[in-house]
């Protein structure tokens, strides 16, 4: 009876999937933008990520040089993976003693419903909004999209 016992114990951890961590990316790349995004997630799946690292090169001729080239941190950031779903949000404001600005990036991607399907495909939308920098200067507004990738394995 004990060899059954311990022989039901072994199958049922041997059987169990494990929670190992996944690697989250997501990129961008076109004539517009070089975006790239790394992060770790708990599970393949859904959950949170931790340490997560963006950047972003705004390459449109419009774009203020101060938004040109951005490191986009966690505190910018929403980000959510919820079934065939992976999806990013970035939103970034000039400090207030400048002339306003502000920009918002959203990769919004899917997979297959294929739980091995681990690709997501879709796209970006880049969204910027500038004050003139000047009195006699003119007011910016460039809104552009394009493909974007992202990965959760």
């Amino acid at each position: 009876m004990r060899q059954i016992i311990i022989a039901a114990v072994l199958a049922s951890i041997l059987s169990t999937e494990g929670h190992a961590t996944a690697n989250a990316s997501c990129s961008a790349s076109d004539e517009n933008i070089d975006f790239n995004f790394e992060a770790l997630s708990g599970q393949k799946t859904a959950g949170p990520f931790f340490g997560a690292k963006a950047t972003a090169e705004l390459l449109a001729k419009e774009v203020p040089e101060d938004f040109r080239t951005l490191s986009l941190q966690n505190d910018q950031a929403q980000t959510w993976v919820s079934g065939t779903d992976f999806n990013l949000h970035f939103h970034r404001e000039r400090p207030a003693d400048q002339p306003f600005a502000e920009m918002d990036l959203l990769i919004e991607t899917s997979r297959k419903a294929n739980l091995d399907d681990l690709v997501f495909k879709g796209t970006y939308k880049l969204r910027l909004r500038a004050a003139p920098a000047r009195a006699e200067g003119t007011k910016v507004e460039v809104e552009i999209s394009g493909k974007a990738t992202c990965n959760n394995d």
